[in-house]
């Protein structure tokens, strides 16, 4: 999805609060399956999930406007039935 603050950064003007180096993948929020876990994580692959991304993980350039994305456990949530 993209949400406001998503594009906030991406016109630039939170650039004094969330400064990025190029190259970025931007994006915080996601939906999807798992494809893989650690065996800490709580999660199974082909569970369905949701969940958002850190600004650390952003600022590594690892986003979730991409096919697939790599979140901490507790950023994720399986998704209501």
């Amino acid at each position: 999805s993209l949400n406001p603050t998503d594009a906030r950064i991406r016109s630039g003007s939170l650039q004094h609060l969330c400064p990025l180096s190029l190259p970025v993948i931007l994006g915080f929020d996601c939906a999807g399956v798992v494809a893989k876990a650690g065996p800490a994580s709580g999660f199974t692959a082909g569970q369905q999930v949701y969940g958002r991304q850190t600004l650390e993980r952003i600022r590594e350039s690892n986003g979730t406007y991409a096919e697939y994305v790599v979140l901490d456990g507790q950023e994720v949530h399986t998704k209501p039935q």
